[in-house]
């Protein structure tokens, strides 16, 4: 393997390791975006952990929603946190993570 490639994959990690990353990144996106009105109706005003595909669990504050994604040991770039509002609302976090 040529010096510079090697390089490259030893800066971004495994490619199956990354696809793999990715796919359970856009099942946890999904289910924010298409089962909308499943978690309003489950979670109404809680803060939902969202791991491949999952709600991992469901809390009354962002603090608490991390400190149990956290205490699951979920890899940080592949799960989200959100607040699930009756009302839709805009948040802004600065500096959260």
């Amino acid at each position: 393997m040529p010096a510079a490639k090697k390089q490259i994959l030893d800066q971004i990690g495994d490619p199956r390791e990354i696809a793999t990353s990715l796919r359970k990144f856009r099942r946890a996106a999904k289910v924010l975006s298409s089962d909308r009105p499943r978690l309003i109706h489950r979670y109404p005003n809680k803060w939902v952990v969202v791991f491949n595909g999952e709600v991992k669990a469901a809390v009354n504050s962002f603090a608490a929603a991390m400190a149990k994604a956290k205490a699951l040991n979920l890899p940080k770039a592949s799960f989200f946190v959100q607040y699930i509002a009756k009302k839709r609302q805009t948040m802004i976090f600065s500096g959260a993570c």
